[in-house]
């Protein structure tokens, strides 16, 4: 459990990434990355996947194919992309403990979107699997910018379109590319760990880092304005 205080302030609106964030859906990933490496013969290595997470899939298919050159000249991104998919919505992955309280009171509070590296079909399925639709207006998904986390497009954009100054903003995030992104537009942020290994020196990149939203303080959303 955090401590009730937080160095957090000035937030006007809170963005959420989706996998890892508000749903347990980067096990999925994983399978996916597996399953289509072993399918091309790639051998087998110790592949760091928390590396790959929050990225697009086109570049998690540069990172593979810098990992493994044999893999230039395949098609990747397409098949992992539907196989993620297919997957997201057959399986309906659960939901990180405590994700859709907080979303809820985000939404009440604050100007709320989803900033998401998967595509718009995964992130309509989830809205409707949450029945938050509503959260669309101003969510941000693959096909809305050119750069993949790391790179802080996606959560500027965002904040473009909440209509709110990035250093307003609050992200929620899993995966370090994420954290790194939302850090680099120059927001606060959360970081959810419970699938890290260490949380050693990620200071730098999480303002607050709990295990998931149930950590929160009770009073979170309403100390943090």
């Amino acid at each position: 459990m955090v401590d009730e205080g937080t160095s957090i302030h000035g937030i006007e609106a809170i963005l959420f990434d989706m996998d890892g964030t508000i749903v347990d859906s980067e096990v999925l990933t994983d399978r996916c990355v597996d399953r289509l490496l072993g399918e091309l013969g790639v051998p087998g290595r110790d592949l760091d996947h928390q590396s790959l997470h929050g990225m697009t899939w086109p570049r998690v298919a540069e990172e593979l194919r810098r990992l493994e050159p044999t893999l230039e000249g395949q098609e990747i991104a397409h098949r992992l992309r539907e196989r993620f998919h297919r997957s997201f919505v057959e399986d309906d992955p659960p939901f990180i403990p405590g994700a859709g309280a907080a979303l809820r009171e985000a939404l009440k509070r604050f100007p709320t979107a989803i900033v998401t590296t998967s595509n718009r079909e995964c992130l309509e399925h989830l809205a409707a699997r949450m029945g938050l639709r509503d959260i669309l207006e101003h969510s941000v998904s693959a096909e809305d910018f050119e750069k993949s986390k790391p790179d802080p497009e996606s959560y500027r954009l965002a904040a473009k379109r909440l209509g709110v100054e990035p250093a307003r903003c609050l992200a929620f995030e899993d995966s370090r590319a994420g954290l790194g992104a939302a850090k680099g537009a120059g927001m606060w942020t959360v970081a959810i760990s419970r699938q890290w290994a260490d949380t050693k020196g990620s200071e730098t990149l999480a303002d607050l880092i709990v295990d998931d939203f149930t950590d929160l303080p009770e009073s979170f959303f309403e100390s943090i304005r």
